[in-house]
């Protein structure tokens, strides 16, 4: 773990892959530490593991996934868009041979929004939700439009911040859902992020008030709106 300054703390030893060998190549994806080939001194091996990396630091079970063509070691490997690419090493001669393979993985993130009309100027005061997120309310970001009704390109502010900040008439709530490294394949529902409801407490001068969203629905004016399926990119 990092700390202030770009020190380290203290070193946690985790779960070790399959094996054990010298001139591996590694590298991490979307959210997996994978482990490259290798040489024991007496074997070449041409496997891949990999292992989930937890949002603590920790690291999962190690798995095998299908082996590459010609072992070797002091080689590179590396992933991009999504494929895996072995370049190179020693596989008892020197090898000049490129390998690929498409990476079985999803991206498992989304980000949903919703913009509340207040009716007039108004300061957030507290957002909360129910269900499961894996960071909490720093999924939860808002921002205000500003008098001509746009809304700014800036990074929006999270949830964990203070409210009393920013003001507006409009608001836009984004929702992030991300397992990207809480999950593992195949996918179960024990595992998958969910919001179930997010609740808006606003303040008017002199009417203090709330907005309640609930699968999409929210009230304005007193009045139940339709469900909003719009994303936000």
């Amino acid at each position: 773990m990092l700390q202030g300054g770009g020190s380290l703390g203290s070193w946690t030893r985790l779960t070790p892959f399959n094996n054990p060998r010298y001139g591996i190549d590694s590298f991490v994806y979307n959210g997996y530490l994978y482990v490259v080939g290798g040489y024991n001194g007496v074997s070449y091996y041409n496997d891949v593991q990999y292992a989930p990396i937890a949002p603590n630091g920790h690291i999962g079970q190690w798995q095998r996934t299908t082996d590459f063509t010609t072992a070797r070691y002091v080689h590179t490997a590396l992933a991009h868009n999504g494929y895996m690419y072995i370049l190179g090493g020693n596989g008892g001669s020197y090898l000049n041979n490129v390998y690929y393979a498409p990476m079985n993985i999803m991206p498992r993130k989304a980000t949903y929004s919703k913009v509340l009309d207040f009716g007039s100027q108004s300061k957030i005061t507290g957002i909360s939700y129910t269900g499961n997120l894996v960071d909490g309310l720093r999924n939860i970001r808002y921002r205000f439009a500003n008098s001509a009704g746009t809304f700014p390109t800036t990074a929006p502010r999270g949830a964990d911040l203070p409210f009393t900040c920013d003001a507006g008439s409009h608001v836009q709530i984004l929702a992030t859902i991300d397992n990207t490294t809480s999950s593992v394949f195949p996918d179960s529902a024990g595992e998958r992020g969910q919001i179930n409801s997010i609740t808006v407490t606003y303040d008017i001068p002199g009417v203090p008030t709330d907005k309640r969203l609930r699968h999409g629905a929210y009230f304005s004016s007193e009045e139940l709106q339709p469900f909003d399926t719009r994303g936000c990119g």
